[in-house]
């Protein structure tokens, strides 16, 4: 998965926690279709900002064995 860059280390330690909050609930997870078809997902925070986004996956089964 990536990320944004964090500057600060406040902000990548929240970051980090929000990952580990979210990442349980399928619901967090906004699976996703670039335009090759490829697949990926955003995990996602409460307030429906992409938190991290997974690498590409082609089929999309793959996508949903990780």
């Amino acid at each position: 998965m990536s990320s944004r860059p964090y500057e600060q280390k406040a902000s990548r330690k929240n970051g980090i926690e929000l990952v580990k909050k979210n990442s349980c609930d399928d619901a967090m997870y906004e699976r996703k279709e670039a335009k090759d078809g490829s697949a990926y997902f955003n995990l996602e925070s409460s307030n429906g900002r992409a938190i991290r986004t997974s690498e590409m996956y082609s089929p999309v089964s793959d996508m949903e064995n990780v």
